[in-house]
């Protein structure tokens, strides 16, 4: 599937977590377009937001656990 949205508002497969939040944080929105990295036309999904915040708070509390045994 082709997919010709504003780059500033789509995630690329290998864009970290913290860069992902970043755009969501800027642009407001609750689901950003994926696309693969070496195409960037080619849309391969969408990523939720709050799907983000939760997979950040769990790498959060797993480097806690980590830190403190």
């Amino acid at each position: 599937e082709l997919h010709t949205a504003n780059p500033e508002n789509t995630l690329k497969l290998s864009d970290t977590l913290e860069l992902t939040l970043r755009k969501f944080d800027s642009t407001g929105d609750h689901r950003l377009p994926v696309v693969e990295s070496e195409d960037e036309s080619r849309l391969i999904g969408w990523a939720d937001h709050w799907a983000a915040l939760e997979a950040m708070n769990k790498a959060l509390i797993e480097v806690h656990v980590e830190e403190h045994h």
